[in-house]
């Protein structure tokens, strides 16, 4: 996908096995994380589910080093914040798939990507659910100037991750969807919360 004020945008569509879906869950990687690896860390166990597509965006510039903060300060200097691109990027894939007469919308984040679901979450009512999990609530500040940089949303960083006052379906998991070691008993609560909220 390519737009005038994001550029290049790349991702993974995963279907379900009769390549026929009317629900898509836009999956938010973390930093570093590319999208073959939120696929094998968090989806692979899924198998296929009937009817639900998952889009995994492919990040840029999201490297947690030198070059993030470069980008993050540039931005920053010209009156824009790096999570606010982010934010416009997923709600434009959004977009072209709801021209395609899609039903349900959800978000699934992973550490970074969790901030940027939980800001967007607010922003766009279309989304009908999320799933983030705990590093949420954590960013918004701190000493790095990476892309979660945004002194206007400070104040409001715990509302915004309150993410239950919405009146949307929301599921908070460990960091990583891993408790003690057990990963696999995370992503099933994960699985089963998709089937009930988005499966009709």
């Amino acid at each position: 996908m390519s737009n005038t004020y994001t550029g290049a945008s790349r991702a993974i569509l995963l279907e379900p096995k009769t390549g026929v879906f009317d629900t898509l869950v836009l999956c938010l990687p973390g930093h570093t994380q590319k999208p073959e690896e939120f696929r094998d860390a968090y989806l692979a166990s899924f198998g296929k589910l009937d009817k639900v597509a998952f889009l995994i965006i492919a990040w840029r510039a999201m490297c947690a080093d030198d070059r993030e903060e470069n980008v993050s300060k540039t931005l920053f200097m010209h009156g824009h914040k790096m999570l606010g691109l982010q934010a416009w990027e997923v709600f434009l894939w959004r977009q072209y798939w709801k021209n395609k007469q899609f039903k349900k919308f959800a978000l699934m984040g992973h550490s970074g990507g969790s901030v940027i679901g939980s800001v967007l979450f607010w922003l766009d009512p279309e989304f009908s659910t999320i799933v983030v999990d705990e590093t949420a609530g954590q960013y918004i500040g701190g000493s790095s100037f990476y892309h979660d940089k945004a002194p206007c949303l400070w104040k409001m960083k715990d509302e915004i991750y309150d993410l239950e006052k919405s009146g949307r379906d929301t599921l908070r998991v460990p960091y990583d969807y891993d408790s003690n070691g057990d990963r696999r008993k995370i992503l099933n609560e994960v699985k089963a919360f998709w089937k009930e909220k988005l499966l009709d």
